[in-house]
């Protein structure tokens, strides 16, 4: 399963690897939010960069969603690390994301700082 955060994630390569490898293994694409509740073997999550649209997505919410929440929350980007768990869990065997060495997601900078 190729997860991405938005569905413009999907690799221009995307429905190529279906036709050449598709008898032999079962390529999806979905965005984190579409793949609540649903597991694969492995699962690979795309465009885990630092960015407006990486991962986390910098784009700021509306002032008016706010109104229906009963505080703020006070934790940086607490929805989008739910998300990223959410996309972190979905694999059964291994998870691998893609980044750029240049310009790495501050999640992957946090994960691999409890590693070492």
């Amino acid at each position: 399963m190729l997860l991405g955060r938005y569905r413009d994630d999907e690799p221009i390569e995307f429905q190529g690897w279906k036709n050449k490898f598709g008898d032999r293994l079962m390529i999806n694409f979905r965005t984190v939010h579409g793949s609540k509740g649903l597991e694969a073997e492995y699962v690979f999550v795309l465009n885990v960069i630092q960015g407006t649209r990486g991962f986390p997505s910098q784009i700021q919410d509306d002032p008016t969603l706010q109104l229906a929440m009963p505080a703020p929350e006070t934790f940086p980007f607490a929805e989008e690390r739910r998300l990223f768990y959410v996309a972190m869990t979905r694999a059964r065997k291994q998870v691998r994301f893609y980044t750029s060495l240049s310009n790495p997601s501050q999640f992957l900078i946090e994960l691999s700082k409890k590693i070492d």
